[in-house]
């Protein structure tokens, strides 16, 4: 998930997913943070700096990883890896994109970090590797932004 931590805001995506729609969910446009499969070959930061350019349009300049975890591990194999990534995050930074090759019409979203908290707490965030980003990067955000621990 971008963070700008000089302004303080975040980029969440969001897309028409199929499950909350068959659901009957009344908004099947969810907030979620960049995100992908790894593909052949990448590795999970890789494979974040990748989309985070396919969906988004930024460049990263550093990933600081996050809590990775297993969604639903009693019934899916599924891994996710959590990342924050360092980016400046203007006004003009959000952007409709996507790769049409793999049929994405994905929406960004620039919010400070406030108001996203208060997205996450009153229940406007329902997708949970979202909503474990806002609050680890909540508790975090300080001390991220004071840079890593000298060596």
């Amino acid at each position: 998930m971008p963070w700008d931590p000089m302004r303080d805001r975040v980029l969440v995506v969001d897309q028409f997913r199929a499950g909350p729609a068959a659901r009957g969910d009344g908004q099947p446009w969810i907030y979620e943070p960049v995100a992908g499969r790894i593909d052949a070959g990448e590795t999970p930061e890789s494979t974040a700096l990748r989309e985070a350019v396919e969906e988004a349009g930024l460049t990263l300049e550093r990933l600081i990883p996050a809590p990775a975890f297993y969604p639903s591990p009693g019934v899916a194999a599924e891994f996710i890896y959590g990342f924050i990534g360092i980016a400046e995050l203007p006004d003009d930074a959000a952007t409709v994109s996507g790769l049409p090759s793999e049929g994405e019409d994905i929406r960004g979203h620039v919010i400070p970090r406030d108001e996203f908290m208060r997205m996450a707490l009153d229940g406007r965030i329902v997708s949970g590797p979202l909503l474990i980003l806002a609050l680890w990067l909540d508790r975090r955000a300080d001390e991220l932004r004071q840079g890593p621990a000298p060596g």
